[in-house]
């Protein structure tokens, strides 16, 4: 039976925009801490980037050799287990505050039906995306290549495809760690890796190792300093692409180019709502304070759309108690 206490805390509900690793970490312990978490998603899974990432995680301690869309379905689990409703496929279609109640929420089902909810307070944890072919529209030539298939920007792409890029030319560019670890797969799988640096290489040291010596055994050719110019639809299954490095200009023809250009907070669908135009950012992320706490009275946000620094599955299930501990010191 709930004591009094329990039972008063059990009064107050808080919504969780987002249904990855962040906003389920959340409303579990919310759940435990004798809240009302009712989770949000646009998507038909619970379990955010990590259901896109078919891979052995090895960073999550006690969860050996599970990959990463594994661990999704493993942690939704739980949440179904709990009993803690996740509206998925729903579109949020107002987010007004109610006054001292807090937030009243409308939301589009994914049957069609409209239904409204009042909040104590909300979350977002909504994570990031990949930066796309926004970053190359004013370049000569990238429509045509982006729309013939030769360039993409998601972060795992070019895994389903090792086995038909070895011994193809093939291009990265990106300077970070998923540029570094693309360039690895590549050139371990005998693909010939061009990577294109638009600075200095910003990857960790392990990984930045691990690339200079493939540059120095000749399976990785390196480009610092790249400024892209333009490309050039060779044919169906190639494309050239146009740079300058070290006030030296090139073209390089590959079958292939995956960018790898880092990450934006992913807030679509919240933007036109003014409770959300108010939220301090920073580089388009949420800014936060404290465990959580936005520039806006009972907005919290978790997760990787509060910034690039720490991108994990364990941070993004710290983050998310965090916030729910923080929550049950206010209400």
């Amino acid at each position: 039976m709930l004591s009094s206490m329990e039972k008063s805390k059990a009064d107050f509900s808080v919504g969780i925009i987002g249904g990855g690793v962040a906003g389920m970490s959340c409303a579990l312990w919310l759940k435990q801490l004798g809240y009302s978490p009712v989770i949000f998603d646009r998507n038909k899974q619970l379990g955010g980037e990590l259901l896109r990432l078919e891979r052995p995680n090895r960073w999550v301690l006690g969860m050996p050799n599970i990959d990463s869309d594994e661990l999704a379905r493993h942690y939704a689990g739980h949440i179904a287990l709990e009993h803690i409703p996740a509206l998925l496929e729903s579109e949020l279609t107002g987010i007004d505050r109610a006054g001292s109640a807090g937030f009243r929420v409308s939301v589009l089902l994914a049957d069609g039906e409209s239904v409204s909810f009042n909040f104590n307070a909300l979350v977002v944890a909504t994570g990031c995306k990949a930066k796309g072919p926004e970053l190359f529209d004013l370049l000569p030539g990238f429509t045509e290549v982006y729309n013939a298939g030769l360039i993409s920007f998601s972060p795992l792409d070019h895994l389903p495809r090792l086995t038909e890029l070895t011994h193809k030319p093939i291009a990265v560019i990106g300077g970070g760690d998923n540029a570094h670890f693309t360039a690895k797969d590549l050139a371990t799988s005998g693909a010939n890796c061009s990577l294109l640096t638009r600075s200095q290489a910003k990857a960790g040291k392990s990984i930045r190792r691990e690339i200079l010596d493939s540059i120095e055994q000749g399976r990785i050719l390196e480009y610092n300093g790249v400024k892209l110019t333009g490309f050039n639809l060779e044919s169906p299954d190639s494309l050239k692409i146009l740079f300058t490095s070290a006030s030296e200009s090139y073209e390089i023809c590959v079958r292939h180019c995956f960018v790898r250009a880092g990450f934006n907070s992913n807030t679509t669908g919240l933007e036109c709502f003014d409770v959300f135009k108010k939220l301090d950012k920073l580089n388009g992320y949420i800014q936060t304070h404290g465990s959580g706490q936005t520039s806006e009275p009972m907005i919290y946000a978790a997760g990787d759309v509060t910034g690039p620094g720490s991108q994990s599955v364990v941070n993004a299930i710290a983050q998310g108690a965090n916030v729910a501990k923080e929550i049950s010191q206010i209400l």
